[in-house]
This record gives C-alpha cells, sequence and structure tokens, in this order.
C-alpha cells in the first residue's frame, strides 16, 4: 500500500504540469500483480498507459526513442540493437535513444553506440528470495523522467520511501 501511495502521489504531482504516459513491463515474479497495480495507478490519475505483456515496449516521443523492459530477459549490452531492428523507422528518425529497466533494483546509466541504457530502482520491498540471496539494503524508490520532445532527457526525478 505505501508504494501504491507513493506511485500515486509521484504521477499526481507531474500530472498537473507535463503529460504523463505510464508504461507497465511485466516483472519476473509477479505478472498479474504488478499489472493490477499499474492499472489501477494508470486508471486513477486518468494517464496515458500501455498496459499489455510484451517483454519490450516502445514509444516514439519527438526526436525520442524510448524502450521499456522490465529487464530480466536481454542484458543491458543487447538492448540498444534489440530498439533498432525492433523499431527501425523511429531508430532511423531519432536523436535520443534511452532504454529504462528495473530488474537489479538499483540506478545505473551506461552509454551504448546510439542508445543510452537507464536501471532504475524499486519500490518493491525485499521478497523471501532477494532477502535469502544477500539482495538488500538497496533505497526503495520511484523514478521519474522529464523528456523534453527535441532535447532528450532534460530532467529526472527519484522519490525515496
Amino acid at each position: 500500500a505505501q508504494s501504491f501511495n507513493v506511485a500515486v502521489d509521484a504521477f499526481y504531482i507531474r500530472k498537473k504540469e507535463v503529460d504523463i504516459t505510464m508504461v507497465y513491463s511485466p516483472a519476473n515474479h509477479d505478472h498479474l500483480v504488478s499489472y493490477i497495480v499499474s492499472y489501477g495507478i494508470a486508471d486513477k490519475l486518468g494517464v496515458n498507459s500501455i498496459l499489455n505483456f510484451e517483454s519490450r515496449n516502445y514509444i516514439r516521443y519527438g526526436s525520442n526513442l524510448l524502450g521499456f523492459t522490465h529487464g530480466d530477459k536481454a542484458n543491458n549490452s543487447d538492448l540498444p540493437s534489440l530498439m533498432s531492428v525492433e523499431r527501425p523507422l523511429d531508430w532511423g528518425i531519432t536523436k535520443y535513444r534511452y532504454f529504462f529497466r528495473g530488474h537489479k533494483h538499483h540506478k545505473e546509466r551506461k552509454d551504448f553506440r546510439g542508445c543510452t541504457v537507464i536501471g532504475m530502482r524499486s519500490l518493491s520491498s525485499p521478497d523471501k528470495w532477494h532477502r535469502d540471496s544477500g539482495y538488500v539494503g538497496v533505497h526503495r524508490a520511484t523514478e521519474g523522467f522529464l523528456v523534453d520532445k527535441e532535447r532528450g532527457i532534460i530532467a529526472e526525478y527519484s522519490i525515496s520511501l
């Protein structure tokens, strides 16, 4: 409930200022629960949304091609080439290309030829598997990015629990 409220509040604050599109990326542990939460947030706030069970989703926004994935299937280094193959026309006409992913639950950013891959933190608390495996101690947070139609990412936001 706390994570849901933080996500709703974060979207609500930004919704007053900019158009928001929320993209659902199926998680590797809880496909249905994360879908229902995403649907609930999008419905409650009336924001644009892409809610499907595809491993990767894309949005072309002006000079930007934005890719989204949970991140548990393809390697970071493969995401730019997957983007170029799966969206060749958009790849060819855009200047800025970003792939956003979760899965590892920590912030990271890596520039590849033609595309930047951005790893984001998670609002979820560690479950038994993560605790047993030692994946603990990372700050829980939600991430947001302000993308200018012609200049790419111009601001980033983090809201921690």
